[in-house]
């Protein structure tokens, strides 16, 4: 098995071609496409001196057959671009591997890998990785829904009277509002409202300064003007709500929220999207991370885990890091129950 790794942003872009081959092969996410990645790294992660990209392209009888889109932080951990942002992370392959022939030749200490789905390749092949202390945790935990065309919501089993009921008394309380959902075809990236609605949240107190940076912005825009993102808007004279959507297919996933303080708008915005889309044709809706109660209590959606594994190749860096994992974890258990 030959390797090779990139660690250049110019011969990062000379993968564009060969990275849309493998991403459309496969049942991936847009965390998973050229754009998101690339962008992330030019826009964000770059931007950290720290930071030094790793992609690692696996060749099989001369054509590269699997993309693993690395990148090692200021730790030395070798970890997905951009997995902080990411919903879900996962190589790219066309072909079964053997992870440990990769990582031998890698040869790196530590590996940190979150937001991995339970069927990701590297979870399930976990043990052909020949390193002597790994660590798998739950991470958090996703929801998404199937529905069918034209059956949200009234024709919905899994919705009883009181969701129905529910989603009909938010549409009439903003009934007065319009509805978008707009795209690079018929509109120009709309930073303006953004940085409008985002300085609300922010003088506001409902998000911190740091709230979509301009970092952040960017790697929208670059998602927008590809066509891997959409947006979905709420409007009286001004915009007062967008959700930021990404799409491939007929898989649509509920990215960021940006929204004035107006009770239910979030809620009004998600619920005319869902209606809208939904009676074209049958849609996967992914609400993403976070078991959030606005997401299960109104759309009653099905629930997954994503896990983070972390390997080691010597003793101490595991204690250390189990050391830490614990004490985090108590820290959650006593700040939930204050």
């Amino acid at each position: 098995m030959k390797i090779e790794v990139i660690k250049d942003i110019r011969m990062f872009k000379d993968l564009e071609i060969i990275w849309y081959d493998l991403y459309r092969s496969g049942t991936y996410s847009v965390f998973q496409s050229f754009t998101f990645n690339y962008y992330s790294w030019k826009h964000y992660l770059s931007l950290d001196p720290n930071n030094s990209l790793f992609i690692i392209k696996v060749f099989s009888d001369s054509c590269v057959s699997c993309i693993f889109p690395f990148y090692k932080d200021n730790s030395k951990n070798l970890r997905f671009i951009n997995d902080k942002h990411s919903d879900f992370c996962e190589i790219l392959l066309k072909d079964p591997i053997n992870l440990n022939d990769v990582f031998s030749q890698i040869n790196n200490k530590k590996y940190l890998f979150l937001n991995l789905k339970k069927e990701s390749h590297i979870l399930n092949n976990i043990n052909s990785i020949n390193m002597p202390y790994k660590m798998i945790n739950l991470d958090q935990r996703y929801s998404y829904i199937e529905i069918n065309q034209g059956s949200f919501p009234d024709r919905m089993d899994r919705y009883k009277s009181k969701h129905k009921t529910e989603i009909r008394r938010i549409l009439k309380k903003h009934h007065n509002l319009d509805h978008h959902i707009i795209s690079f075809k018929d509109c120009v990236f709309p930073r303006k409202d953004i940085l409008r609605i985002r300085e609300h949240m922010i003088s506001n107190r409902m998000r911190n300064k740091h709230f979509l940076d301009d970092w952040h912005i960017n790697l929208l825009e670059s998602l927008y003007n590809s066509g891997d993102l959409i947006i979905s808007q709420t409007k009286s004279i001004e915009i007062l709500s967008m959700c930021f959507i990404l799409r491939k297919d007929n898989e649509y996933l509920f990215w960021m929220d940006i929204f004035y303080d107006i009770q239910f708008i979030n809620l009004f915005n998600y619920i005319s999207f869902i209606s809208n889309i939904s009676s074209h044709c049958n849609v996967l809706i992914n609400f993403g991370r976070g078991d959030y109660n606005y997401k299960l209590l109104n759309f009653n959606p099905n629930i997954d885990n994503l896990y983070r594994l972390r390997i080691f190749n010597n003793r101490f860096d595991y204690i250390r890091s189990s050391f830490i994992e614990n004490c985090m974890s108590l820290f959650k258990s006593l700040y939930n129950k204050i």
